[in-house]
């Protein structure tokens, strides 16, 4: 995906989608919270490290929701320690 295209609005979905704050979302990212408000409120958008991760997210999250639907993935992915997150994300299928 271009990352041209990660918009406030796709960010926060995204986050959405997965259940997590701001704050956990930020964790899982390796950014502060405020980052995070700031790329969703749009003054700022992600760098080079995290845009890649949420395009990665972004692709399992598709892939699990087909899988487990909204409120398991959430569940799922709320509770991760950061390591099992970022194996989650980098895993093949």
């Amino acid at each position: 995906m271009n990352r041209g295209l990660i918009t406030p609005g796709r960010i926060r979905s995204l986050r959405n989608k997965v259940g997590l704050s701001q704050s956990k979302f930020a964790n899982y990212l390796g950014v502060d919270a405020a980052a995070v408000s700031g790329w969703e409120s749009g003054r700022f958008s992600p760098n080079g490290t995290a845009t890649v991760l949420i395009l990665e997210l972004e692709k399992k999250v598709d892939e699990k929701l087909t899988e487990t639907g909204a409120q398991n993935l959430a569940s799922f992915i709320g509770g991760m320690a950061l390591g099992a997150f970022l194996v989650f994300l980098f895993s093949k299928k």
